[in-house]
């Protein structure tokens, strides 16, 4: 601006009133002389500011300094116009204001939009303000309220094209490649300082962290598999890639892989280890929740798997999938162990080392008794030491019928058998009463001949079923007719008249199931 002296020394009385008057004049102190000047427009500016006209000094804009646009009005020289204080409540990239709709933030109320110009109604928009010459409802500028100058704006800000961008107080960051959080709370991908709308995929932040964009926008709410550009497949909770994360997820689809890392594990078959403390087996990365079998473990242990988990409270018999069962104990395959195993059925198995042997027929220990087996399978109930002594003694005979009795006089035991020569099981092991050494029981080879319920004279025998002459199995004696008063009731000693004196219930047992031709032997 040019400054011509039009001036002389006057009293500070005549300088108010000459103020008062004319608004366009200025004070100028040099050497302790107050001189006034006229302000005259420079037609050469053509409407900017250069900071020495004070009282037109209104910042243009707020809100978009240095944003690209096609207005011409803006220039950028906005440093004399900006707060040199920082204000409590300013903006960062992490919150930044919320971007208008038309592109552009709007200014203060009665500020004009895109010239950086204080015009009126009716002002010819041209930026100079020269003019003597009050306009027609021009209020005086000594009558306005100052206005407060705005920050430059810090955020993401649409532009008139359409396009996002990340601007730092008005300034676009065009080296910048990130995430962006708007003032909604919603993170956008910003490439090269500009929101990327085609963007898909895993994106490192600054921070290093990766998280899951789609279509530009951080997906926070999307907990599941993602594959990367480079084809491989990521764990994501809440947009965020998980990579202190090993253990099972979940896919959109319902299926459920294993992660190590953050990674999907494609080339990993086996058991896995959830972070529930479960185990699970893989095949190819992906849990298999229809399977139903045994699985080899790492460490060369089998384990029980049924839909897919580990079955660490099961103990019994498992199917594995080569059609042979195997003895399982608390989930893991006992290919220790040789002996009879419990399935959940009820039927006792032998295994010989942890596998059923469906072939074996012969007499084991369990606990202390011996039990017979017949084609892998336990039959019967647990035998003492005598009782596999008469077992033994057993298998060397036939009978006409699939029933076989033997009779130990020494023992003073009865044995019942089911089966056939060589394959007899045992049924049942009674004690019982033998003949005294005055009147032994006969010994041989007898067979089962009639039946009666009831003899005797002065005591009362039940159920009784002969085996040879006079030789008999039947109750113990009971009072005359009675069938609670017992009268002779000893058992495990030699003290018949030669008959075999038993319970009067298994004396019972007998007589309903024993048929005719039955074979006895007596020893």
């Amino acid at each position: 601006m040019k400054r011509k002296k039009i001036g002389v020394i006057v009293t500070g009385l005549i300088l108010s009133g000459i103020l008062a008057l004319s608004p366009a004049v200025s004070l100028y102190a040099e050497d302790g002389t107050v001189s006034v000047y006229e302000a005259e427009a420079d037609e050469n500016l053509s409407g900017q500011q250069t900071g020495e006209d004070e009282s037109s000094n209104q910042p243009s804009d707020t809100g978009n300094s240095d944003i690209p646009s096609d207005e011409t009005g803006d220039t950028g020289n906005q440093e004399d116009n900006s707060d040199t204080g920082s204000q409590d409540d300013a903006d960062t990239s992490e919150d930044p204001q919320t971007p208008a709709e038309d592109g552009s933030d709007e200014g203060q109320p009665g500020d004009d939009t895109q010239t950086g110009e204080d015009s009126n109604p009716g002002d010819d928009q041209t930026g100079n303000d020269d003019s003597d010459e009050e306009q027609p409802g021009e209020s005086n500028p000594g009558d306005e309220t100052p206005e407060e100058p705005e920050e430059p704006f810090t955020g993401l800000q649409e532009q008139p094209d359409g396009s996002w961008y990340y601007l730092i107080e008005g300034i676009l960051q065009d080296t910048y490649t990130g995430l962006v959080k708007d003032t909604d709370g919603t993170w956008y991908y910003v490439e090269n300082g500009i929101v990327n709308f085609d963007a898909t995929g895993l994106i490192k932040h600054v921070s290093g962290t990766w998280y899951y964009v789609k279509n530009g926008v951080m997906q926070s709410d999307y907990t599941g598999l993602i594959k990367n550009i480079d084809g491989i497949w990521y764990y994501i909770k809440d947009g965020r890639m998980q990579s202190n994360y090993t253990g099972l997820a979940r896919h959109s689809t319902g299926s459920w892989y294993y992660i190590k890392n953050g990674v999907v594990q494609h080339g990993v078959t086996g058991l896995v280890k959830h972070v529930s403390g479960s185990w699970y087996y893989v095949k190819d990365g992906r849990m298999q929740s229809n399977f139903n079998g045994l699985v080899k473990h790492t460490t060369g242990s089998w384990y029980y798997v049924k839909a897919g988990k580990v079955q660490h409270n099961y103990t019994g018999m498992a199917k594995h999938t080569t059609g042979s069962w195997y003895y399982i104990k608390n989930g893991r395959m006992q290919n220790n162990y040789t002996g009879l195993a419990k399935h959940t059925s009820g039927t006792w198995y032998y295994v010989v080392k942890g596998k059923w042997n469906s072939s074996y027929n012969g007499v084991v220990t369990y606990n202390g008794k011996y039990y017979t087996v017949k084609n892998g399978k336990k039959v019967g109930t647990g035998m003492e030491v005598s009782q596999v002594s008469m077992y033994n003694k057993a298998q060397q005979y036939s009978s006409q019928t699939k029933w076989l009795i033997l009779v130990d006089t020494k023992a003073n035991r009865v044995g019942i058998y089911n089966g056939s020569k060589g394959n007899w099981t045992q049924k049942y092991f009674w004690v019982c009463t033998t003949g005294k050494s005055s009147t032994p029981t006969v010994k041989g080879q007898f067979t089962v001949g009639s039946k009666g319920k009831a003899f005797g004279h002065g005591y009362t025998c039940w159920y009784y079923t002969q085996f040879y002459g006079n030789y008999l199995f039947h109750s113990v004696l009971y009072e005359p007719g009675s069938m609670t008063d017992i009268q002779d009731g000893r058992l495990g000693i030699n003290a018949s008249a030669g008959c075999v004196r038993l319970s009067i219930g298994n004396a019972k047992w007998i007589y309903d199931n024993i048929p005719s031709s039955t074979k006895v032997v007596v020893y």
